[in-house]
């Protein structure tokens, strides 16, 4: 409530006007115990462990009074099992685009519908909720934003490029012409790879750029194609950090990859990595 109320004074905040607000607690004795005070006591625990805990206390609160359990409808509803998705919990907007939600928003969502409102689908989601959706992933996005770019000047790091004439063919060697192909490469110009941060393990994130790739067409051609492009990255066990430096087209194509799948295999591998 206090967080609504917040929310509704936000205008008068931006025109300048200072607000005092005062805040009282009533403290109740916690009579119930329960699993979830178990697994609590070991550590802190990660964020979606926390949230599931508060999640069952809430559940078992709700079923010892005779209240219907809202909270777990509103959990399953926003749970979101999707690997590249941010969180556990997610709002998935008209455009398929997931944001994370965490327990306070969820808890909004939560007492939005506990006052009897529909909330059946993603669509149904209040807009002041939205607007705290909103703000949070806007935030997200600059802390993002701040971690992958470097603190100054000075610590920039020093690049240093070596041009190999053919990133995953045959080994130079005397008389070998290496072969042509009418594929190519997109760009002669090296890659700068200071702006691409991919923070997942190596051979992973090929499997969840693949996906990623699948998720965007309808098409089981193109599925296909970037399954295969994957297979062939896997098996050599290629850095997507390469591949988008190296930019070889020809290196797929020569494997049966359509052009148009290999082009986009390797240039939206920044677009990708820039969501996560």
């Amino acid at each position: 409530m206090a967080e609504e109320q917040l929310s509704k004074w936000s205008h008068l905040f931006r025109a300048g006007k200072k607000l005092r607000i005062d805040i009282s607690f009533i403290c109740k004795e916690e009579h119930q115990g329960s699993r979830v005070a178990q697994q609590q006591g070991g550590g802190r625990g990660s964020a979606t462990a926390r949230q599931l805990a508060q999640r069952d206390q809430l559940l078992e609160t709700q079923e010892a009074a005779g209240q219907p359990r809202v909270w777990k409808d509103v959990y399953d509803l926003m749970r979101c099992n999707g690997n590249l998705c941010p969180g556990s919990y997610c709002y998935v907007d008209e455009q398929r685009k997931h944001m994370g939600l965490n327990t306070s928003i969820l808890t909004k969502i939560v007492e939005y519908a506990e006052e009897g409102n529909e909330l059946r689908t993603h669509r149904d989601v209040p807009p002041y909720i939205l607007d705290m959706i909103y703000e949070k992933e806007r935030l997200d996005g600059e802390r993002r934003a701040k971690r992958k770019a470097p603190s100054s000047e000075s610590d920039r790091p020093i690049k240093i490029v070596n041009v190999m004439p053919s990133p995953y063919g045959h080994p130079a060697a005397e008389g070998y012409t290496p072969p042509s192909s009418n594929l190519g490469c997109i760009s002669p110009l090296v890659v700068d790879l200071t702006d691409l941060v991919i923070p997942k393990p190596i051979d992973r994130t090929v499997d969840d750029y693949t996906e990623w790739l699948c998720d965007q067409v309808e098409d089981e051609r193109w599925k296909t194609g970037f399954r295969s492009a994957g297979s062939i990255t896997k098996a050599d066990c290629l850095d997507l950090r390469h591949v988008y430096q190296d930019r070889d087209i020809g290196y797929y194509g020569d494997q049966g990859v359509k052009a148009g799948i290999a082009r986009s295999f390797i240039q939206d591998i920044k677009m990708w990595a820039d969501s996560l």
